[in-house]
């Protein structure tokens, strides 16, 4: 091999590791929250930033749903747990529903879905059905029921947002801070056609943040970016009524 050769190949090694030392990566911090649906945001963020440091550390092709799943119902949880001291958290056996028991009786149940991008269009009516029986098993009155859901992102469809609110735009356009109004009038339509499993699906079923997602600000952090989550516009904030109806369901 030729001095010319060496040359070559020391200089491509150093600039690759000019590059390795250029890429700023930054440690998720978890920093105390102005609000119960930032903190929320915030833990299922923190899995995501676990998982994909654990999948970058191990070599891994991707992050493991599985894994994702059990940290954030772990997560979720405790989230509850230190906030309602006299009830018994559980999981339910099927579709990942947290539950609450006072007195050997079942009294209420939440469902936190990070997007809806496996239950997009009438997939989210349907899942609803499914929340609700199964939560009859539990003797679980369908108006203690809540659904919260963290992000639009990854659950919009476009032929669907046109049907329901008559309006043909982009999912990407309909997230946007100037199309707010948009979103909102299809987010209470979307909600409003769950009436027939809930008693009052609008104030049981509730959507967080618009663009933003906890994967995505995760992944900010290993590309050499910090999306910030503090003092966030939120499109609700029912965390507090929530955890306050449910005490008083007992």
């Amino acid at each position: 091999m030729g001095k010319d050769t060496l040359d070559k190949i020391y200089d491509t090694l150093k600039n690759i590791e000019r590059l390795l030392e250029n890429k700023k990566t930054y440690d998720f911090r978890f920093e105390e929250s102005n609000t119960l649906e930032e903190e929320l945001f915030k833990i299922t963020t923190k899995v995501y930033y676990d998982e994909e440091k654990l999948k970058q550390k191990k070599g891994l092709r991707k992050k493991s749903s599985i894994r994702i799943y059990k940290n954030l119902m772990k997560e979720y949880m405790d989230f509850f747990s230190t906030r309602m001291e006299n009830f018994q958290i559980e999981e339910s056996d099927n579709y990942g529903m947290i539950l609450f028991k006072k007195d050997n009786r079942y009294t209420g149940a939440v469902r936190i879905l990070t997007d809806l991008g496996y239950y997009r269009k009438e997939a989210f009516y349907n899942l609803t059905k499914n929340l609700v029986n199964e939560c009859l098993r539990y003797g679980i009155n369908r108006r203690n029921i809540y659904i919260i859901v963290l992000s639009h992102h990854n659950g919009l469809d476009k032929e669907f947002t046109k049907k329901l609110i008559d309006k043909g735009i982009d999912n990407s356009q309909i997230l946007k801070d100037e199309n707010r109004e948009i979103l909102e009038a299809y987010e209470k339509k979307h909600i409003y056609n769950l009436n027939s499993y809930l008693k009052e699906p609008d104030k049981q079923v509730f959507f967080l943040g618009a663009h933003i997602h906890p994967n995505l600000v995760a992944n900010s952090y290993f590309n050499n970016e910090e999306l910030k989550i503090t003092n966030y516009n939120w499109l609700s904030n029912p965390m507090e009524d929530i955890i306050n109806e449910l005490k008083r369901k007992n």
